[in-house]
């Protein structure tokens, strides 16, 4: 029935029913959501050809590692070739060895003389020495091919480039929304503040039109009322000068924190460049001296002339270099090792430093509450002695006081009604700031919503306190002149023994000062 009853009501102000739940910058809020969206997209794209580029080098690894498989099988190749002219296995037909023949797979040495109708026999020395040459050319090729791939731009290196591209293009348009987003969000908070302060100032309307009736009643009250506003200003500054120092200290303590992170980011930055460097080096090194090793085997196994003192320097030469390479594997583990600690260690600083921060920055409003508790304690025990002497006099003024709390209360229903709205709106736009990954004005609008409307019933207090003046005060100007508009239409009634009545008051001076502002 509450329902209903709501959306009736709507319907005879004629407001429509799709803006019973959302603020004034609820369509800019919209436009930051789909702004975000967009940049996550961005932000998954990004990702994606971040996984490519990274991939991109394990493929180009690959690829020279099947090109340096087949400059050492056309080396081996030549060997056996070798062996087999020298021995006989020679098409006769197709001048051919039988390793160059089976090279394909698709038939045998004998099956291949059987089909083109061939005989093995001995190469001459003028082919052998042809097919030698022949082979020398594949080999300088391919290595010449290597030496390419290594040194100059290849296909991987392109499409890192083309990839690198992209993300640039990516990450300067998530800029561009970032920036668009920031913008929307200071108008979405101007917004929200405007509808805040137009709203909550007819709401206090009705209350102010009922203070002022309540007020044309009171007499000696207001001196107390006068003094309950003194402490409650006092009070508002203590705790907000008390709440700032507060904020100061724990924003010091985040800048500390966050210059750590940026530290060893650098670090990190610096500690993988060093990596990449150094465990290229070493792989260079250890390729190297592989490729040496199978070289020196190759011509223990192939070359039938050497002498005995040949062999056991080459079989010495062999040792040493089996003795660096296990070394050289060893100090790369070690390296490896070494440097994923490193980094380990600077991560989990960051982690910890982030951690930090984050606990401050969702805890600031505990931490100011917890040295809020004491000054409050002391200014309620202030407030309690006005309170006290003013429930002594308030009898009178019972019908009227408790129709302004009633409308006073129908006001904080509508604020928090309000409040439920720009909460809600608020959860999304800080999911849609941390979506895109940007800092958004606007994360504070439900908070100056309530500071403006909690300052509109502050200002009713202070009127409540102060009867009514003539000149602006307590930061309550627009209340002021509605107050002032409905207490004098009951003040201008006053007769002059009433007005006697009043200055004969203990607190004479202050209640003329009161008294004259408002009648001039």
């Amino acid at each position: 029935m509450k329902l209903i009853s709501m959306l009736v009501a709507a319907i005879l102000v004629g407001t429509p029913l799709q803006l019973l739940a959302q603020t004034a910058g609820a369509g800019t809020l919209s436009t930051i959501e789909s702004l975000a969206n967009t940049i996550q997209a961005n932000d998954e794209k990004i990702g994606a050809l971040n996984r490519q580029h990274l991939e991109s080098y394990d493929a180009e690894n690959q690829k020279l590692l099947a090109l340096k498989k087949k400059l050492n099988d056309l080396i081996a190749e030549k060997a056996n070739a070798l062996k087999e002219l020298r021995s006989g296995l020679y098409c006769s037909q197709c001048k051919r060895p039988k390793s160059e023949i089976e090279r394909g797979g698709s038939e045998t040495y004998q099956g291949h003389l059987r089909r083109v109708n061939g005989v093995s026999v001995p190469a001459t020395k003028e082919h052998i020495d042809s097919k030698m040459a022949e082979y020398d050319r594949l080999i300088a090729a391919q290595e010449e091919l290597i030496k390419k791939f290594q040194t100059e731009e290849n296909e991987f290196t392109r499409k890192r480039a083309d990839i690198d591209k992209q993300m640039n293009e990516l990450r300067g348009k998530t800029d561009d929304m970032r920036a668009k987003i920031v913008a929307l969000s200071k108008d979405y908070k101007d917004k929200v503040v405007q509808e805040a302060k137009s709203i909550t100032l007819t709401w206090v309307d009705e209350i102010l039109r009922t203070l002022a009736e309540k007020h044309y009643a009171e007499d000696r009250i207001n001196i107390i009322n006068v003094k309950l506003s003194e402490l409650q200003q006092e009070e508002a500054k203590a705790v907000s000068e008390l709440k700032e120092k507060v904020a100061k200290k724990v924003e010091q303590d985040k800048k500390q924190l966050n210059e750590k992170i940026t530290t060893n980011r650098s670090r990190i930055n610096e500690l993988d460049q060093l990596h990449k460097d150094r465990i290229s080096r070493l792989r260079s090194e250890l390729n190297a001296l592989r490729t040496k090793l199978s070289s020196i085997k190759s011509e223990l196994q192939l070359n039938t002339k050497l002498t005995a003192e040949e062999k056991t320097a080459m079989d010495a030469n062999s040792k040493e270099l089996e003795n660096r390479i296990s070394q050289q594997v060893s100090e790369i583990q070690a390296h490896e090792e070494k440097y994923s600690t490193d980094r380990r260690q600077l991560l989990a600083e960051i982690k910890q430093a982030e951690d930090k921060i984050w606990e401050l920055t969702v805890n600031l409003s505990s931490i100011q509450e917890e040295a809020l508790k004491g000054l409050r304690n002391a200014f309620t025990t202030k407030r309690k002695i006005l309170q006290d002497a003013h429930t002594a006099r308030i009898a009178s003024l019972e019908r009227l006081g408790s129709l302004v709390n009633n409308k006073t209360d129908v006001y904080r229903k509508k604020q928090s009604e309000y409040d439920a709205k720009a909460n809600n709106e608020r959860i999304r736009l800080l999911r849609a700031c941390e979506k895109a990954g940007c800092s958004c004005y606007g994360r504070d609008a439900q908070g100056e919503f309530n500071l403006i409307a909690n300052n509109r019933l502050t200002c009713v207090g202070s009127m409540d306190n102060l009867h009514a003046n003539n000149s602006v005060y307590y930061g309550c100007e627009e209340e002021s002149v509605r107050y002032k508009s409905h207490y004098h239409s009951w003040v201008n009634g006053l007769s002059d023994s009433d007005m006697d009545a009043l200055r004969k008051s203990s607190s004479k001076t202050r209640y003329d000062m009161i008294l004259n502002k408002i009648t001039n």
